[in-house]
């Protein structure tokens, strides 16, 4: 007899699909949201001079300082969360 509370294979299908569709739409609608400013930062200043290769080392530089504080907090949120279910591997 199946222990009852234990899930299924079936409930586990329909979790990780869920799972699944979730991170879908989160990725999906944060790309449909920032496309316009991503299209807009190809076109103007370092961006710009980086896909044409014109980029100069100062400019670079400046780039990475200013980038700097938002992985420094990707990073901070990342080792606050490492214990989440959503980040075990699977």
């Amino acid at each position: 007899m199946a222990d009852p509370s234990k899930p299924g294979p079936g409930a586990i299908v329909i979790v990780r699909s869920l799972i699944y569709f979730a991170t879908f739409y989160i990725v999906t609608a944060l790309y449909l949201r920032t496309k316009a400013l991503h299209v807009e930062a190809e076109r103007t200043g370092i961006i710009r001079d980086l896909l044409r290769g014109e980029a100069t080392r100062e400019g670079y530089v400046l780039l990475l300082r200013n980038l700097l504080p938002a992985y420094r907090a990707m990073e901070q949120g990342l080792v606050r969360h490492r214990g989440h279910r959503s980040r075990r591997k699977r």
